[in-house]
């Protein structure tokens, strides 16, 4: 498999302080979850999960 371009970076804050560091294509909101994505080669390309974060844990995601 081949990502479809370079990643790029994304800073999840934690609620507790916590700092995640997510090299990802994209993110949306999926019911109660932030979810990351990388978008990969294909015919069509398609989208594989990186990252399922509990929204009522995260403080605030800067980047991409």
């Amino acid at each position: 498999m081949e990502l479809t371009s370079e990643l790029d970076d994304w800073l999840v804050t934690l609620k507790d302080g916590s700092v995640l560091h997510l090299r990802a294509h994209s993110n949306s909101k999926e019911g109660e979850h932030i979810v990351f994505y990388v978008l990969m080669k294909g015919a069509p390309h398609f989208l594989v999960d990186l990252a399922w974060i509990p929204e009522s844990i995260v403080a605030k995601v800067r980047g991409g």
